[in-house]
């Protein structure tokens, strides 16, 4: 999960991607097949500038390398977005802004062959191969998993989803007993004394797991799932020299400067419904100066950012320039912007005190804190758009007609839990970009009912994980409060809210990010039913889950996120995809193409 960390973020990749595949490589002509030439946000909902030219070279910026270019390794949004020019899953995510959260197959055949979630079985494609023209085939992907239990060597990722559900030592101690392939070169993860994963053939891989997994489709969607040769893996090196079996392949590489990807001539496109590249490269160039990239985009020197939104001198100009604005994007980014309510610190122990701050938060003026609307849409729920539940009228606490405050409410609030005056708790908050500005604008807005906060900052590499994410520091800090932010890994219920709310992600001992040390029985169950539920409920469970932590009231609920980007006039086929918003960067052309 991202602590709402450098996104262009999940869509992680956004997200999450039946298929529109004549749409997506714009038709076999320069006019194209459906889409618009310009305009603003235009990329959520249709192909931009769509054309059939193929061959440029797209150049994008980022202030940073990727954590990792091993599939299994890393973890920002924006890698995961790339990781689709160089590497395929089992499934992948629709080439579709209009089916953002929908997963399809990639190198399967189908979907994942299940009766009971917990038995799944994939098919791979006929004629897929690595950039080197071997064939790929079941065991690598087995394999590719396997290296996820070397802790040691394989860090990072999200390995957390997968080691419980292939190991029964890592589903009932958390600790696996598998170690990996490295250490153990004749072992593997076993769930009831059998192979966690078999592979009775070359184009057959069939799971075991410890427990039932609607969302495995998801989880197969992943980076951890993408084939790797055991020949060419070095362990921790792999991410220098990843082998591809998408159609592009790392050619230049350093860490300081950039990255190139060009044409991987051993991919087919008859095995691959969800690419259509028409480049014959993209150049992606490091550069710290974030301020520095954005004029470079508004020059035209570089053609986006790979790797997150704008700047606000930047964003402003571009949402306020015409000639400016028909070439930026305001997506929402699948992201939760709320404040944690500790009910472990007094008198947050009392629900009616937690419901005062519910009552008298200005939303609107955290929001303008934030950077405005350009940043999120202020809500009265919790789950995001794009995501099963998600309902924007829903409102269990309306405070005022324009999210400013219910004053009287809040007054109401605080006498029924013995506190008429007000009272006095400490706020932790980040210390980067805006989140001073909004700390100090609720700190404004509690004023008005007694409310007295104190401001207690931190560094945001220590935020999560030592200041707000370990009980300990909570209870010493007296923090009541705390400027939190959230987006899904995989755009289903549990992806996003397991290890925010459920009992089972709660290590009081230790760092999560159940910061409330949230375990409410029907909050668990509706989480545990979801992994037991067909696709068609899953919508139900979420919206009876969102009124539940609603009802808990230790989230407040102040804006889902939304992120601004900006595009240089001559990409063609551009479209929002994942629900994270992120351009999908195999699939675009350019203007200069043949």
């Amino acid at each position: 999960m991202w602590n709402v960390r450098s996104t262009a973020k999940l869509a992680a990749v956004a997200a999450a991607g039946a298929l529109v595949l004549a749409a997506c490589g714009g038709g076999d002509d320069d006019s194209g097949g459906g889409g618009t030439t310009s305009g603003f946000n235009l990329s959520t909902s249709t192909i931009v500038n769509p054309s059939g030219k193929t061959g440029g070279t797209v150049k994008l910026g980022a202030t940073s390398d990727c954590d990792s270019w091993d599939p299994a390794r890393a973890y920002y949004g924006y890698c995961w977005n790339l990781q689709r020019l160089y590497a395929r899953d089992l499934m992948a995510f629709a080439p579709d802004p209009k089916k953002a959260t929908t997963v399809v197959p990639d190198l399967a055949t189908a979907a994942g062959d299940t009766s009971d979630f917990k038995n799944w079985t994939y098919t791979l494609r006929d004629g897929v191969k690595y950039d080197d023209g071997t064939p790929i085939t079941s065991k690598d992907i087995k394999y590719a998993l396997e290296r996820n239990f070397a802790l040691d060597v394989i860090s990072g990722g999200p390995n957390q989803y997968f080691l419980p559900l292939l190991d029964d030592g890592a589903a009932k101690t958390g600790t696996a007993t598998y170690k990996g392939p490295y250490a153990d070169k004749t072992g593997e993860p076993m769930v009831n004394g059998k192979p966690a994963m078999e592979t009775p053939n070359d184009k057959t891989i069939v799971f075991h797991l410890t427990r039932p997994y609607a969302d495995f489709d998801y989880l197969m969607a992943m980076g951890p799932s993408s084939p790797i040769p055991q020949a060419k893996d070095d362990g921790e090196n792999y991410t220098q020299h990843p082998v591809a079996s998408g159609p592009f392949k790392i050619t230049q590489y350093d860490p300081d400067t950039g990255i190139t990807f060009e044409r991987n001539t051993n991919w087919d496109q008859a095995t691959d419904q969800i690419r259509k590249p028409k480049v014959d490269k993209i150049e992606i160039t490091y550069i710290t100066n974030s301020d520095d990239l954005d004029q470079r985009l508004k020059s035209g020197t570089l053609d986006a950012r790979a790797d997150t939104t704008v700047n606000p001198t930047f964003q402003n100009e571009a949402l306020t320039d015409p000639n400016l604005k028909k070439y930026t994007d305001n997506p929402i980014d699948g992201s939760l912007d709320y404040i944690s309510v500790f009910p472990q610190v007094k008198p947050f122990d009392n629900p009616h005190c937690r419901l005062a701050v519910f009552y008298a938060a200005n939303k609107k003026s955290w929001l303008l804190s934030a950077g405005g609307g350009a940043r999120g849409n202020v809500v009265g729920s919790l789950t995001p758009a794009g995501l099963p539940g998600s309902d924007p009228k829903a409102n269990m606490y309306p405070n005022g007609a324009d999210f400013s405050g219910d004053l009287t409410k809040a007054k109401q609030e605080l006498a029924a839990c013995g506190q008429p005056n007000g009272f006095s708790t400490n706020m932790a908050y980040r210390t980067n970009g805006t989140h001073p500005q909004r700390a100090a604008a609720l700190q404004e807005a509690l004023a008005r009912v007694g409310i007295k906060v104190a401001l207690k900052g931190s560094e945001p590499d220590t935020y999560f994980s030592q200041f707000i994410g370990v009980t300990s520091s909570v209870v010493k800090n007296k923090f009541g409060l705390a400027d939190s932010g959230w987006g899904a890994d995989y755009p289903t219920t549990n992806g996003f809210w397991f290890a925010l709310a459920h009992g089972k992600a709660n290590n009081p001992t230790g760092s999560d990010s159940n910061y409330v040390d949230l375990n409410d029985p029907k909050v668990n169950g509706f989480l545990d039913q979801a992994l037991t539920a067909k696709p068609d409920q899953w919508n139900q469970i979420g919206r009876q889950l969102d009124d539940q932590l609603m009802t808990d009231a230790v989230f407040v609920p102040m804006f889902w996120g939304k992120s601004v980007y900006y595009r240089n006039p001559r990409l063609t086929n551009v479209y929002s995809t994942n629900f994270f918003g992120l351009y999908d960067w195999v699939n675009i052309g350019t203007t200069d193409g043949t």
